[in-house]
């Protein structure tokens, strides 16, 4: 279902079912707002700005969030790869790479989302406002993720399969995802891209591409869209909102690595998109 959504017709109807046959949503109140709008920045340009481009770089968490983030995963155990069984902490990285046999790319936490920290993010009232606006009254909190992208000498084929190369997401028939860098985000350290004005395909590109999810690299994009690639850097807690079905990628980190964390959501939820796992499954790898 998920993947039919890159047909732009069955696209179109899913959003009309999707919307008019949607229960009404379950209200959760946040105990706090923790994300604000940048300096010149409202409501109506962050909209407009998704809609002309499929991308704002418009949010920021409050300072005292960001705080309250690291000392959360101070003493968290963190996945290799989204592996449950390869669980560590990062002071151990290099231990763990041993362990493993290959460097780390990609370390990732799971079900940060008991913690009300994040939950009350993923309920923020902007972020809600903002997403109703774009998605439609009617949409689902799909869940959050948040993970380290290290510097790493690995394959190419690692790398495409962990998403850096240019690419489409088809979570749902329309959504929406809300990142944050929670370490500064500067030349060389990872940074999103994403390709301004690709959010919108039509049949011209279905045909081109075909329903299979694929990867491109920078020359592919950059003959199709002149121009239109945007490096979002930024500083600590900076977040912007963007629709993942326009091509973006992660740049590999090559100096610093990178902590992020996402919010998604769609009008659908096939519970794929989050970060829930069995504690039960854990291997925490300890040196």
């Amino acid at each position: 279902m998920r993947l039919l959504s890159r047909i732009p017709l069955v696209r179109q109807i899913g959003i009309f079912l999707s919307i008019k046959l949607a229960p009404k949503n379950r209200v959760v109140n946040p105990t706090l707002e923790r994300v604000e709008l940048k300096p010149n920045y409202d409501f109506n340009r962050v909209v407009s700005e998704l809609r002309e481009e499929g991308i704002s770089n418009c949010f920021r968490l409050k300072k005292e969030t960001v705080k309250k983030l690291f000392e959360y995963i101070e003493n968290k155990p963190v996945f290799a790869y989204r592996d449950v069984k390869w669980g560590y902490y990062l002071k151990d990285k290099k231990q763990m790479e041993k362990k493993i046999g290959k460097s780390i790319l990609l370390s990732q936490y799971f079900n940060i989302e008991e913690n009300e920290l994040f939950s009350d993010i993923l309920h923020s009232p902007l972020l809600l406002k903002v997403a109703k606006s774009y998605l439609g009254p009617a949409i689902k909190t799909v869940g959050t993720i948040l993970w380290w992208t290290h510097p790493a000498n690995v394959s190419k084929e690692e790398r495409i399969k962990q998403a850096h190369f240019f690419h489409r997401d088809v979570d749902d028939y329309k959504f929406l995802k809300i990142f944050f860098y929670l370490t500064d985000m500067k030349d060389f350290d990872g940074a999103h891209v994403f390709v301004k004005g690709s959010h919108r395909p039509g049949f011209k590109e279905f045909f081109e591409e075909g329903l299979k999810v694929k990867r491109y690299d920078d020359n592919q994009i950059n003959s199709r869209y002149p121009n239109k690639t945007e490096i979002v850097l930024g500083k600590s807690g900076d977040g912007f909102a963007e629709d993942t079905l326009g091509f973006h990628k992660a740049n590999s980190p090559i100096k610093r690595p990178r902590l992020a964390f996402e919010v998604v959501y769609a009008i659908n939820d096939y519970n794929l998109m989050n970060d829930h796992r069995n504690v039960s499954g854990f291997v925490i790898n300890e040196f």
